[in-house]
């Protein structure tokens, strides 16, 4: 397909947007999510200096996870990562406040295959949809997911009914016009 911009709002969209057969497609049957190929610079000297630092401070999930636990009301908030892959984000959450219970859904089988091993048995594979709607989350964070689904008000509407009250959600998309 192609990359189209609105001249009116600047925005991005597929065309022709995928179906829901190419979705699965991509995060179900090809794992292109999970299946993170070889960094070819791994075994570089400055690499190995300063991948942790680039995992702490500059991939943006010290910020969205720190942000999110401020905003939280809950002592002990209960963490949803909708698309949560293999647990980046989550082990953030556990690391600044190890009490607090985390979940992650994710369509891609490979996400609780490649996760680390402490984290397998809170990630769930599927969609938000099938999550108890009886189910309720202090904390609901969507990285670089809303631009991946299909009915992004459907979408909304589901993570408000796992939305506690006083609960804080934090959506992010990349901007494809940024430098």
């Amino acid at each position: 397909g192609d990359i189209l911009k609105c001249l009116s709002c600047n925005t991005f969209s597929l065309f022709p947007f995928p179906t829901r057969e190419d979705i699965k497609e991509l995060y179900q049957d090809l794992g292109v999510f999970s299946n993170v190929p070889a960094n070819p610079f791994a075994n570089r000297f400055l690499f190995k200096q300063y991948e942790y630092l680039y995992r702490e401070y500059a991939d943006g999930t010290r910020f969205v996870t720190k942000t999110c636990l401020r905003l939280a009301k809950a002592a002990r908030p209960r963490v949803l990562d909708i698309g949560c892959g293999r647990g980046i984000l989550l082990s953030k959450f556990k690391r600044y406040l190890p009490t607090t219970e985390i979940c992650g859904i994710d369509l891609d089988p490979g996400a609780r295959e490649n996760a680390p091993v402490e984290l397998r048995d809170n990630i769930l594979i599927g969609a938000v949809e099938d999550i108890p709607p009886e189910r309720k989350f202090d904390i609901i964070t969507a990285q670089f997911v809303i631009e991946h689904i299909l009915e992004p008000v459907q979408f909304l509407d589901r993570i408000h009914t796992l939305l506690a009250a006083d609960g804080c959600v934090m959506l992010s998309t990349p901007d494809i016009g940024s430098r």
